[in-house]
């Protein structure tokens, strides 16, 4: 979108925010860890402060290897960070989303973002769905959102269901405002 674009040019008027979500290592030893997402997260993180114009205070970053226990990817730290990012953007803002870890689709087709303490036994409850996410970005005042998903499938025992991009990403298709990114 030309609003998005114009958003994310540096000598655009407003604020860039950015939560950055990365999930190598779940509590829960039936999902199977992954490798590089804290990495792929830590260097977005820097590309933006360095050359897109993002001032590092307003980069959050939830990662496994994080010293605060707040800012570690649980349920309720994304969650948290969620609303208080989506709360304290303004209208001429830049807000990007990016979540790297697992994502689960349901038999109904619902999907959901798999924080560090999700639990095989209980997916929909101990996960973030992706419906809220989008009706909280859809809520944020900001005209210029990126979402961007890069979600592995969760093959591990008990997680059957491989979400495409195009299936979890799909729930935000009509969302003003708001550009996806979806590869999973």
């Amino acid at each position: 979108s030309q609003d998005l674009a114009a958003g994310l040019d540096n000598h655009s008027v407003g604020r860039r925010w950015a939560m950055i979500v990365c999930v190598n290592d779940y509590d829960d030893a039936g999902i199977p860890d992954l490798r590089f997402c804290e990495a792929d997260g830590r260097l977005l993180a820097s590309v933006l402060s360095e050359e897109c114009g993002y001032n590092a205070r307003d980069v959050v970053m939830l990662v496994n290897g994080a010293t605060a226990k707040s800012m570690r990817p649980t349920l309720e730290s994304i969650r948290t960070e969620l609303q208080f990012l989506t709360r304290r953007a303004q209208k001429d803002d830049v807000v990007l989303v990016f979540f790297s870890g697992h994502g689960y689709l349901d038999e109904s087709g619902l999907g959901y973002l798999l924080p560090v303490d999700c639990r095989q036994d209980d997916i929909k409850a101990s996960s973030l769905a992706t419906g809220e996410l989008r009706d909280c970005l859809a809520d944020c005042p900001a005209r210029s959102k990126l979402l961007v998903l890069d979600c592995c499938h969760a093959g591990g025992k008990g997680i059957k269901v491989e979400p495409t991009g195009e299936e979890l990403g799909s729930v935000f298709r009509e969302t003003p405002g708001l550009l996806t990114l979806a590869s999973c």
